[in-house]
């Protein structure tokens, strides 16, 4: 029997998308069933004592950088440190992702999409016409899910 994970994410987060492809990984090979949990980051911070980016000291703003240049290199990827659109609302591309779950398809290739169109391709996934530019381009993630 296949064991279970919860799996919380959100599109804002550099780190959510510089972890779900070494994530996904790990769950193919082991054959876990995912359960797909997205989150409102600021929910999060006010929750927990959190502060957002934008209101953050800027000694540790600079070592955010440092750490994700740190991460980028190590996970030999090629993305913006300071994306044209972001923060941007991402609300409704992670819940997609659920939606795309519970329609009983792997969300997977739409969030590997969905978070290298953000984050090194530098497109607005927060206007409501990016998924309709998707469908023009004909990219696999876009499917019958858009």
């Amino acid at each position: 029997m296949s064991q279970n994970v919860d799996y919380y994410f959100s599109m804002h987060s550099p780190w959510a998308y510089i972890g779900h492809v070494p994530f996904m990984e790990v769950v193919r090979r082991h054959d876990v069933n995912v359960t797909y949990k997205p989150i409102s980051l600021s929910d999060v911070f006010a929750k927990t004592g959190g502060v957002p980016v934008g209101k953050r000291h800027p000694a540790r703003l600079r070592y955010r950088i440092l750490e994700l240049q740190r991460w980028r290199e190590k996970r030999g990827l090629m993305f913006n440190l300071h994306p044209k659109f972001w923060p941007f609302a991402a609300e409704a591309a992670d819940r997609f992702a659920v939606a795309v779950a519970a329609a009983g398809h792997d969300p997977d290739p739409f969030l590997r999409r969905s978070f290298a169109a953000l984050w090194e391709e530098e497109q607005n996934r927060g206007r409501r016409d990016a998924d309709q530019a998707c469908q023009r381009r004909k990219t696999s993630w876009c499917g019958t899910f858009v």
